[in-house]
């Protein structure tokens, strides 16, 4: 793992009330016309929800898990059993999935007081430099711009609203339905021309603390109210796959979903998450659906991978040239069916 520059933010103090809505791409510059790799498959959408554990999913073996969604993708496309994040805290761990490194290397070490350097390319920038269209929304202040993850985003829709009231002493981090996230993301697809490629990340908050369900999904799940917010999320999923069709981009879609981390639920003696590395936490659920882009069909891989590799996973499906010197790995091969799972000894 190479360790990088670390730039801590010193100003960790309250967000400004209209957060950035645009990254910094290029000054305004024209967007260069799509590459010939990129049209074969003009849709990525990306969905991290935030503290879902991997033994929470039906498809991870979940009885009554209320993941329909979820499941149906796993069963038609690749489902890693043994995915691990690099953090057990939201913007550190979304940092790796943005950039294919561990946290050493980019050195956004944790929430609120770090930001990634202007160094470290990004998924996303290297996608708007092959003429891709760039989207990001964001449910939690967390992953607010402030924190550099929106570089390569032409939009990066981070506006949460504040609380009315204090929350008391312990402390919650506002946040924005799953629901109205997706409604933001799907109209900006819906703006874009049917035959440009799209990277459209997409971050759900539920099930983080307090879980706060739907009351339906509160009255099925009794006590168990986290599992009723993993289901809500699940409900978000459906939500956009379903409206996705409906633009006519169903069939070039190439869709993954993962966490950010999971939850310790009372594991260990931790009732959340940020402090201890178990498996309750570090264990993150990633399935991965792209017929389309050659994703093999209801394959179950427990080889152990990593967050870390969604970055040079995607560029390698979308035929693009890797980034230099990450840490994570192209798992395309295997998703392919065309090799074995890549060597991991030294990384």
């Amino acid at each position: 793992m190479r360790r990088r520059h670390l730039e801590p933010l010193h100003r960790p103090g309250a967000l400004a009330a209209t957060l950035l809505l645009f990254a910094a791409c290029g000054g305004g510059e024209e967007p260069r016309a799509p590459s010939a790799g990129a049209a074969s498959a003009p849709t990525i959408l990306l969905v991290t929800i935030d503290t879902l554990r991997a033994d929470r999913v039906g498809c991870y073996g979940r009885d009554d898990a209320g993941t329909p969604r979820l499941d149906g993708l796993a069963a038609g496309g690749v489902l890693f059993s043994e995915a691990q994040t690099t953090s057990p805290l939201t913007l550190p761990a979304h940092a790796s999935i943005l950039t294919g490194l561990t946290v050493p290397a980019h050195g956004v070490a944790n929430n609120g007081t770090y930001r990634l350097p202007d160094t470290i390319p990004t998924l996303a920038e290297r996608l708007a430099a092959e003429g891709w269209a760039t989207g990001a929304f964001v449910s939690a202040p967390v992953l607010a711009a402030r924190y550099g993850l929106a570089r390569g985003f032409a939009v990066y829709d981070d506006h949460v609203p504040r609380p009315k009231q204090a929350q008391g002493l312990v402390v919650h981090y506002p946040e924005r339905s799953g629901q109205e996230t997706a409604r933001r993301a799907l109209a900006f697809l819906a703006s874009q021309p049917e035959d440009r490629p799209v990277l459209l990340w997409v971050h759900l908050w539920e099930p983080h603390v307090p879980y706060r369900p739907p009351a339906d999904l509160a009255a099925r799940f009794g006590g168990d109210r986290y599992q009723g917010e993993v289901a809500a999320a699940d409900r978000v999923v459906g939500r956009l796959l379903d409206e996705i069709a409906g633009l006519g981009r169903a069939e070039r879609l190439l869709v993954t979903v993962t966490s950010d981390h999971g939850e310790g639920l009372g594991e260990h003696g931790e009732p959340t998450h940020g402090v201890f590395l178990y498996q309750a936490t570090m264990r993150v659920p990633w399935i991965v659906h792209g017929p389309a882009w050659g994703v093999r069909k209801g394959v179950r891989f427990d080889v152990p991978v990593s967050v870390a590799d969604m970055m040079p996973t995607l560029l390698d499906l979308a035929g693009l040239a890797p980034i230099p010197e990450t840490d994570g790995l192209s798992l395309a091969p295997l998703l392919r069916g065309e090799g074995p799972a890549p060597d991991r000894a030294g990384v």
